[in-house]
Formats: structure tokens, C-alpha cells, sequence
């Protein structure tokens, strides 16, 4: 099977090469059943910081601990007790939030 990283659009492509820039030795989890990415400390769910689900039009970009990010990223969707996530696509991805975002979900790795 192929690597799902191979296989992203542009848009998709653009947003994990953001997430290396800024957290360059994640341990990366393919899922091609749920068409996903996390990115995290170790293997395993209980560690991820971020994950990319994978659609044909836009990506969700999906950070476990969301919750913590609402107060400077309102937008942040989601209805569960603490992740939250947004759509990224071809406007969103050119957004300057896009790049706040990042930093300010994986400032707390560099404490």
C-alpha cells in the first residue's frame, strides 16, 4: 500500500511540510482506512499533537488538545470534550492565522 504522505494534493502536501518545519521529529501514524496523518511525540494516539484527515476538496486539520487553542483561535470547530479542528483549503491555507496556529499549538513542545 501506498504511503498516504506520496499521495497528498498541494494543499495537503503545504500543510504537513508546515507541520515538519515546526515539529521536525514527529513520529508520524499513517491511517489509509480513516485517510489520516497525526503527528505526535510517540506511536500511538495517546501522544499525537496534530492530525490531517484527508478529503477530496479540503483537509481537517485536527489538534487533540483544540480545546486549549479556543481562546485565541475561535474558529476552531468541534463539539467533543477537547478536540477541535479546521477545514484547510486553497484560501485558508494563505490565511496568516494559518501560521499562529501552528506556533501556538506546538509552542508548548519547546517548554
Amino acid at each position: 500500500m501506498a504511503s498516504l504522505i506520496l499521495q497528498l494534493d498541494d494543499i495537503s502536501k503545504r500543510v504537513h511540510e508546515a507541520i515538519m518545519e515546526r515539529f521536525p521529529h514527529a513520529v508520524i501514524t499513517e491511517q489509509p482506512g480513516f485517510q489520516s496523518i497525526s503527528y505526535g511525540l510517540t506511536a500511538g494516539m495517546q501522544h499525537v499533537k496534530c492530525y490531517l484527515i484527508l478529503y477530496k476538496t479540503y483537509t481537517n486539520l485536527g489538534f487533540p488538545h483544540g480545546i486549549e487553542l479556543m481562546t485565541s483561535f475561535p474558529f476552531l470547530k468541534g463539539t467533543g470534550k477537547t478536540h477541535r479542528h479546521v477545514k484547510i483549503n486553497a484560501h485558508t491555507i494563505q490565511e496568516t492565522w494559518f501560521n499562529d496556529l501552528l506556533f501556538h499549538a506546538f509552542a508548548r513542545l519547546i517548554d
